[in-house]
């Protein structure tokens, strides 16, 4: 979930970075928030506008804290929501109450939307949302667009407590966890996995506070998406090879919503 201040041009902004439109808007009041919906084949991007004087959802203040101001929080589709509910509650975790709210997705149809969110504490000052999982609609848009999110990266100078949450509390698969070296001295990684996206959680001994950092975008041909970013004049990076093997990457600098941006794609070129 990325927060917008202005949802109609940042919409435009973050479709001309995507290479498609919004799928759906979100409008719900009662709620205090609309959002415009980017679905992708392992997940959603929301853009949150935040509708004024309406109760606060999430129990804690909008104003983002974090050295990054754009990305608010990330959600966890769940399967077994109110068995979930019950089983972060009895781990101490003190989530919310649920909230609910209905909406019209793109065909008109109307839909409900269910939700919880933990308190921001000194165990957790990540924003941590839990929705009722949505199917995700299989699209083809082609070669030349962002198709997945590959990862969302998360600084932290709490990388124990960390590691518990996900991994004991929240369940979500541990993949790495491990010491690098770039050149500037060894530096401990997290990888957790979850619905095909990596959370990727990297030490940061300088910070007082955990913070979601930047993301990662998964694209079939990033010749093709890189030349139709230049075209659309993104501040884009030359072609390089990415630290994993068979990847290709390219960073883009002052990217829209001032979310740090990488696009990954196959080194099959």
């Amino acid at each position: 979930m990325i927060l917008s201040k202005d949802l109609e041009e940042d919409s435009i902004n973050i479709s001309s970075f995507l290479g498609f439109k919004e799928t759906s808007n979100l409008n719900i009041p009662e709620l205090g928030f609309k959002s415009s919906v980017y679905e992708f084949l392992n997940s959603e991007v929301h853009l949150l506008s935040i509708i004024a004087d309406e109760k606060n959802v999430y129990e804690n203040s909008f104003e983002c804290e974090h050295k990054n101001e754009s990305i608010f929080a990330i959600c966890l589709g769940s399967n077994d929501f109110l068995n979930d509910y019950k089983k972060f509650s009895e781990l101490g975790l003190n989530p919310s109450k649920i909230n609910s709210g209905f909406y019209e997705d793109r065909d008109k149809v109307k839909q409900e939307i269910r939700f919880f969110s933990f308190p921001i504490n000194k165990t957790c000052d990540l924003r941590i949302l839990i929705s009722e999982a949505s199917e995700i609609q299989i699209r083809d848009n082609g070669e030349d667009v962002i198709t997945k999110i590959n990862q969302v990266v998360v600084y932290s100078s709490e990388m124990e407590s960390l590691k518990e949450l996900f991994e004991s509390k929240l369940g979500i698969r541990l993949a790495l966890d491990q010491e690098f070296d770039f050149g500037q001295g060894k530096i401990r990684m997290i990888f957790f996995r979850i619905g095909g996206v990596t959370i990727e959680i990297v030490e940061d001994t300088k910070i007082d506070k955990n913070s979601y950092s930047g993301i990662g975008w998964h694209c079939d041909s990033i010749s093709l998406n890189h030349k139709r970013l230049s075209k659309r004049g993104f501040n884009i990076s030359p072609i390089r090879k990415g630290r994993k093997e068979g990847t290709l990457v390219s960073t883009i600098k002052d990217a829209p919503l001032s979310v740090p941006t990488i696009i990954i794609g196959p080194d099959k070129e």
